[in-house]
């Protein structure tokens, strides 16, 4: 869902209408964050002794944070492409 989402941005033309092209696009790719950030930060989190949910954690908020500012790069290449 979440590469659906991501396609479907690319498919907007420029100066498209915000709520016919982008808001769907938006909602698919958020309902594709949705359905697979949750999962993985609760199967790290419960596959973890109980005494080492802290390490759990923060191994599972560094990993997230080492690599959003990449995908936000990925992301506005891609959008930055789709308006040309």
């Amino acid at each position: 869902m979440i590469g659906a989402g991501l396609a479907m941005l690319t498919l907007a033309p420029s100066g498209s209408s915000y709520v016919l092209y982008v808001l769907p696009a938006v909602v698919v790719f958020g309902l594709g964050l949705a359905i697979t950030v949750a999962p993985l930060t609760a199967t790290a989190m419960s596959s973890a002794p109980s005494d080492h949910a802290g390490v759990a954690s923060a191994v599972n908020n560094s990993t997230d944070n080492y690599h959003r500012p990449d995908s936000r790069y990925r992301v506005a290449r891609l959008y930055q492409g789709s308006s040309r």
